[in-house]
């Protein structure tokens, strides 16, 4: 064999040496740049796990600042619906004074300064909170500009080795205005009846089940909300030693609510629950909602103002056509017949096809308003200090106005009476009534410790300008009829003292026969009501409540 065939032979091995050291090559670098890539991973996850605990810190931070806020007490109310500079320098020198610790560090507080040294604001900050062992800590900041002293920003900056993350909320110091949450607030029991419709919570604090259910909510009406009550789920639950004899919704053998194999809530016959609603809450804390106490208000305001003026009644005063004698309550259909022998005989001075503006009406008036108009302010004065039993039928210690077919282009305020006198203090609305407040947006009807009757015979349709806008309080409030409520139902009278005879007395919506104080149906009395509540509006002039601190959920941000 000659050589040159020897080395063609042998030529196969030589590439063969080649490519194995090419793979040699290939595979040691993929190696060497697998190698660099899991320390670069190993790298970017400690960073992001530092981050994240950075964040996570940020966020302790947030929540313990929202802790120390959520604690405040206040130290100061007004019955203004605006505070003050003052009273916002009260608050937060007040809040700077509870918080002496955070997190174990003692708080420092001082001036803010900007980039030239100006001073701009005040300061309370407490630095390297440490959160354990895990080697992070927080620093949390609340900020108040001079700018701006009814904000309170929260800062707290979160740290874990040598990363950082910082975050921030803006606190409000404002009037207490949770009342306005609720569609429906009442120390005695709901009734909800007809084609009612309430586009929000509802709240009871009448506490005595064994009398009658806090709630009651027909079949054909809808509470698009919950339902939230004082008493406790064992009274209502037939498995309970606690249990009164009926039952607010359905529960299954565990206590719980029931639903079908479609979801859907199943009701029993003796529930007293009927309609749609979201849900009942058992066991709610007695709220401390403004509006409540009649000590919450002070109405002289509305009547000290000096363009009001007095309605001079007598029988031959132009615009008075006399007097004319009704009773409360009163026989169906008939102001004039008592429904029994307990009704109260009014002696009515009758006011009619006027437009009133501004005007004050004395007390033992009792005044029947047919075809008038009013603007701006109604006062109704009463005898504030009426205790209950001695000269209740006297007339002269209260108010029993009626009004007929009339329309309400402001505002009616009265004196707040001590106690709740549902025959001496009453606002009764009859045939239409027609509201349209453009006055003032906080309330149409504040008349505490007053029986209010809201009804009128006009259906409403899209678009109808008949609406209670804001507060509608009474001792009591009925709405029946037709009726729109852009805003808050409150009824501040307590009738538990009245033990079993408390049943006969709660807030309707919709026309219900089983309380003494609502009037006797007509035909104008069954209709359709919507209520919804507006918690983006302020407290009217009158209401007292906390100045307090409140957190804006959506002012969130990460710095």
């Amino acid at each position: 064999m000659s050589k040159h065939e020897r080395k063609n032979k042998n030529s196969p091995q030589g590439v063969v040496l080649v490519v194995a050291m090419i793979f040699m090559v290939v595979f040691s670098s993929l190696g060497v740049a697998m190698l660099r890539m899991s320390s670069t991973n190993i790298r970017v996850a400690d960073n992001h796990h530092k981050a994240n605990t950075a964040m996570d810190a940020a966020l302790s931070g947030l929540e313990c600042g929202q802790y120390f806020i959520a604690n405040y007490s206040p130290v100061s109310n007004t019955t203004d619906n605006l505070i003050t500079t003052q009273e916002a320098d009260a608050a937060w020198n007040q809040f700077s004074y509870q918080i002496q610790q955070i997190g174990g560090q003692s708080a420092t507080t001082g001036r803010l300064t900007n980039d030239v040294g100006t001073e701009t604001g005040d300061f309370i900050e407490a630095t390297n909170v440490n959160l354990g062992g895990i080697g992070a800590s927080f620093n949390i900041k609340f900020s108040r500009l001079d700018t701006d002293p009814f904000t309170i920003i929260l800062e707290s900056t979160g740290t874990y080795g040598q990363l950082s993350r910082r975050v921030r909320m803006s606190v409000a110091i404002a009037k207490d205005t949770r009342t306005l949450e609720y569609a429906v607030a009442s120390k005695s029991r709901i009734i909800v009846t007809g084609d009612s419709t309430i586009e929000g919570d509802i709240y009871s604090t009448y506490d005595r089940p064994n009398y009658a259910p806090p709630f009651e909510l027909r079949a054909e009406s809808t509470v698009n909300g919950t339902l939230n009550t004082v008493v406790e789920k064992g009274y209502f639950n037939p498995q309970s030693t606690d249990y009164v004899g009926y039952t607010l919704e359905t529960l299954d053998e565990n206590g719980n609510p029931m639903f079908d194999e479609n979801g859907n809530r199943v009701y029993s016959e003796g529930d007293m629950v009927q309609g749609t609603h979201q849900g009942i809450n058992y066991g709610q804390p007695l709220p401390t909602l403004p509006g409540f106490e009649a000590s919450d208000y002070d109405t002289s305001s509305y009547g000290n103002n000096p363009n009001m003026s007095y309605f001079a009644l007598s029988d031959t005063t132009d615009g008075v056509d006399g007097r004319v004698t009704e009773y409360f309550p009163h026989a169906d259909n008939d102001f004039t017949q008592p429904l029994n022998g307990s009704s109260k005989q009014i002696h009515r001075y009758v006011i009619e096809n006027q437009t009133i503006t501004n005007r004050t009406l004395r007390a033992g008036s009792n005044a029947l308003f047919r075809n008038c108009t009013f603007e701006g302010v109604l006062f109704v004065e009463s005898t504030t200090e009426n205790p209950y039993y001695p000269n209740y039928a006297d007339s002269r210690t209260g108010n029993n106005v009626r009004f007929e077919n009339c329309n309400f282009n402001g505002t009616i305020v009265t004196e707040v009476p001590e106690d709740f006198q549902w025959k001496n203090n009453m606002l009764y609305f009859t045939n239409d009534a027609i509201f349209n407040n453009t006055y003032m947006e906080e309330a149409t009807i504040l008349a505490p410790n007053f029986n209010v009757n809201v009804g009128n015979a006009r259906a409403l349709e899209d678009g109808s300008e008949s609406v209670l806008e804001g507060l509608v309080v009474g001792g009591i409030v009925d709405i029946r009829g037709n009726a729109s409520v852009e805003g808050t139902i409150l009824s501040m009278y307590d009738p538990s003292e009245l033990g079993y005879a408390s049943r006969q007395y709660g807030t309707n919506v919709g026309f219900s026969d089983e309380n003494n104080e609502a009037s006797v149906p007509g035909d104008a009395e069954f209709g359709t009501i919507h209520v919804r509540p507006d918690p983006d509006r302020m407290l009217p002039v009158g209401v007292a409540s906390d100045i307090i601190l409140v957190v804006d959920q959506t002012s969130y941000q990460e710095l």
